[in-house]
């Protein structure tokens, strides 16, 4: 059973009165939700390291005339402080019964084999909150991660929905052939 079956339950699933054969009460999809994108915070020491390391690049560019790779460190520089700046958008997520749609892309469910929850973690700003991680079926696919409001009874309502159309598996085998790009951004301090 998910963690999260124990919060109560939600509007955000609309219930019909007809009961199924096990007495539960049946979930009527598209379910629909706007959830805050997680973008991971970089600390202020990075962004001062990144700067100091294309300064350094830069001047020694500058001393043997490579223009050109000038050119690229400044490039590159910006590229990554732009891209780094945390910017949480709000997305809008749809559950129909054979597909999750979040803004204008679209996955597949029959991609993916079961879901499992996990926590992402907080800052001492944001509390840690659920998140929905769909298992592949392929061996070497990739999970797709799934974004909760932060309203709890919002997310048992979008749990029980996806129960209908996905097992729930608390596995976290999936994890194996991501550890070591995961690692290895940990060390990076990249993500």
């Amino acid at each position: 059973m998910p963690k999260a079956k124990s919060m109560t339950k939600t509007p955000a699933a609309k219930r019909t009165p007809t009961r199924t054969k096990n007495g539960r009460d049946s979930v009527t999809l598209p379910v629909q939700w706007t959830a805050t994108e997680y973008v991971p915070r970089k600390r202020w020491w990075w962004f001062i390291g990144l700067v100091l390391v294309a300064a350094w690049f830069s001047l020694l560019m500058i001393a043997l005339r490579e223009w050109s790779v000038l050119a690229f460190i400044v490039a590159a520089t910006l590229t990554m402080l732009v891209t780094y700046v945390p910017r949480a958008r709000d997305q809008k997520w749809t559950l129909k019964m054979t597909s999750l749609s979040v803004d204008k892309t679209t996955v597949q469910l029959e991609n993916y084999r079961a879901f499992t929850i996990e926590e992402l973690p907080g800052t001492k700003a944001i509390a840690p909150r659920p998140s929905i991680t769909l298992l592949p079926m392929r061996r070497l696919g990739w999970p797709f991660s799934v974004y909760l409001p932060a309203s709890e009874e919002t997310t048992a309502g979008i749990i029980e929905a996806l129960e209908v159309v996905l097992p729930y598996n608390d596995a976290v085998s999936y994890q194996t052939s991501t550890r070591i790009l995961q690692r290895l951004t940990r060390w990076l301090r990249l993500g």
